[in-house]
């Protein structure tokens, strides 16, 4: 039942998200991401959901993309 509400939970915010752009009240701006320290704290993370499991990883140097932030005041991602 949770996993329901869940899903129904990010449908209903993938939705606001489409009208907010259809009428423009949203604001966009660039960011850098660190992908390596994103890759890194993932793989802490699949480590420590599942510790059966060989993760490895080989990450060579810092990779830093840019992206894209949206920011509205009424479009949040609820706690879980």
């Amino acid at each position: 039942m949770l996993d329901e509400v869940r899903r129904c939970s990010g449908i209903v915010r993938k939705l606001l998200l489409l009208s907010l752009a259809d009428t423009g009240q949203m604001s966009l701006h660039r960011v850098e991401v660190n992908i390596s320290q994103l890759l890194l704290e993932m793989t802490e993370d699949i480590e420590l959901l599942a510790p059966h499991l060989n993760v490895q990883t080989e990450i060579t140097s810092d990779c830093v993309l840019g992206a894209i932030a949206i920011t509205h005041s009424n479009f949040t991602k609820p706690a879980e």
